[in-house]
C-alpha cells in the first residue's frame, strides 16, 4: 500500500490526479472532515474508487443517495432499471438534464455508446414526466 498526502487547494488536488494516475491507483482512501473530502471525490468520480474514512460524511452522502432514488421511485420513474449506479457518470448526465428540462433524444446522445445500447429501455424511462416538486426536490 502506497501512501501520500496532498494539500486540498487547488494545486493540490492536480499533483494527487496526477499521481493517482502515475502509480495506477485501484482505490483511494481519504481521511474526512466535514465536507474535505467531497473535492477529492468529484475529482476522482469515474477514474477510481475513493473510501471516505469518516462514517458521518458517507452516512451523509448515501443519505442523498437514498433520497433520489426515493424520489424517482415515487414518481415510478425507474431510471435504476437501466443504469447500474445513478451516480456515476451517466447517471450524473442524465440527472442534470432531467433537471434542465432537456428532450429524451439530447439525453440519450450525451450518454456513452455502451450505454446507448439500452436506448428502448432508455426511451421507456425518459417518456415519463416527472412533477414539477419532484424536479425541485432533485436539485439537491
Amino acid at each position: 500500500m502506497m501512501q501520500e498526502c496532498f494539500d486540498r487547494m487547488n494545486d493540490g488536488l492536480i499533483s494527487l490526479n496526477a499521481w493517482i494516475l502515475t502509480h495506477h491507483a485501484d482505490v483511494v482512501a481519504c481521511e474526512s472532515n466535514r465536507e474535505y473530502w467531497v473535492p477529492i471525490h468529484d475529482l476522482l468520480d469515474g477514474i477510481v474508487p475513493v473510501i471516505v474514512g469518516n462514517a458521518s460524511d458517507v452516512k451523509a452522502s448515501t443519505d442523498i443517495k437514498n433520497q433520489i432514488y426515493s424520489i424517482l421511485d415515487s414518481e415510478v420513474f425507474r431510471l435504476s432499471a437501466v443504469l447500474s449506479d445513478l451516480f456515476e457518470t451517466s447517471g450524473k448526465m442524465l440527472h442534470q438534464g432531467l433537471i434542465k428540462g432537456m428532450p429524451a433524444d439530447d439525453l440519450i446522445a450525451l450518454l456513452p455508446a455502451r450505454v446507448r445500447k439500452r436506448e428502448a429501455d432508455l426511451r421507456s424511462v425518459l417518456s415519463q414526466t416527472l412533477s414539477p416538486a419532484s424536479l425541485f426536490r432533485l436539485q439537491i
